[in-house]
């Protein structure tokens, strides 16, 4: 396996410190990420004082993008129950029990009764059914939702700007501080990169997310503009059938390789050694198969930022590599 192959960490709650920073380092991980979506802006600071306090490896902003996500619920979760009726407020705090936050606020007026909403990926369903005097949907499916997660519209797309007041105000930070890596999540087209070179300026590196059937069939004129691509096969899964998503990974490299244009992938290649030491035979397989099929890159999430051996996964990475 060739050993010029990228490895990008998210960094988080288990690995914001010295001890992981400087170990992941060691390990050459090549770009470490903060996700923009679980990092509050007014930390954005200190967290890059503090990588850099430790390593010399560039960092990068991933943006929020255009998607529609709980928000803070009291309690940190809700059991939403079959049959119940909640009240959804445009809001990134519920303020009275019984109010279901959603974010970014201009999408509930866009909703439509008879909308069916995936929240969690598909932890849970509800129903619009009541848009005046408030809007309220019912519980089609049970299941225990917690703040901050993501949100679908079951065919039914609702325009949202490419980025958030929050990734504006990230970009702002990102150019006064020197950040020059930045992942533009819900990437739909050539527009929404050109935006973002327009903003932060023509010597950043962007890495465009590909995870909306938008970017899928916008990916040619979108690698025409981008530096490089990710392919987040999570969020894809949203709005591309599961059973779809290995073909549509091979198709997207295949385009990126053309090009010649870094591409990377993301999501649940380590999920298992969140919890345990080790990972899956499927994961593996998974990883080796990615490589493959031409990926010049690999995304660990949740393994690195809130898993229990983030050093572990990076090393698991590395010794795949080194086959």
């Amino acid at each position: 396996m060739s050993l010029n192959k990228k490895i990008i960490c998210t960094l988080g709650p288990s690995s914001l410190n010295s001890k992981v920073i400087k170990r992941l380092s060691e390990l050459g991980v090549n770009l470490f990420r903060l996700n923009l979506s679980h990092t509050p802006l007014d930390k954005l600071e200190y967290y890059v004082v503090l990588i850099r306090n430790f390593t010399n490896i560039p960092i990068c902003f991933d943006s929020q993008g255009a998607q529609i996500r709980t928000g803070n619920l009291i309690g940190g979760k809700i059991e939403l129950k079959h049959g119940s009726v909640v009240t959804l407020v445009g809001s990134t705090d519920a303020i009275n029990a019984g109010d279901f936050p959603l974010y970014p606020r201009i999408c509930l007026p866009k909703l439509e009764i008879g909308d069916l909403i995936s929240l969690d990926f598909d932890t849970a369903l509800i129903q619009v059914i009541e848009k005046s005097p408030s809007i309220k949907a019912r519980v089609i499916s049970s299941g225990l939702v917690g703040s901050n997660k993501a949100v679908s519209i079951i065919d039914h797309t609702l325009p949202l700007s490419s980025m958030t007041d929050v990734d504006i105000k990230a970009f702002k930070i990102a150019k006064k501080i020197g950040i020059k890596n930045i992942a533009l999540s819900f990437t739909n087209n050539s527009s929404d990169v050109k935006k973002l070179r327009t903003i932060m300026g023509e010597d950043i590196s962007i890495i465009s997310k590909i995870e909306t059937r938008a970017g899928v069939e916008n990916i040619n004129e979108i690698l025409n503009v981008t530096d490089e691509i990710l392919i987040d096969r999570g969020d894809l899964s949203r709005e591309i059938a599961i059973e779809s998503i290995p073909y549509m990974q091979k198709y997207i490299i295949k385009m990126a390789n053309s090009k010649n244009k870094p591409v990377n992938v993301a999501t649940n290649l380590l999920e298992s050694m969140i919890e345990n030491t080790k990972p899956t035979r499927a994961e593996v397989n998974d990883i080796i198969n990615t490589l493959n099929d031409g990926a010049d890159g690999l995304v660990l999430a949740a393994e690195t930022a809130i898993g229990k051996h983030p050093v572990a996964c990076v090393s698991m990475v590395k010794s795949l590599l080194y086959r």
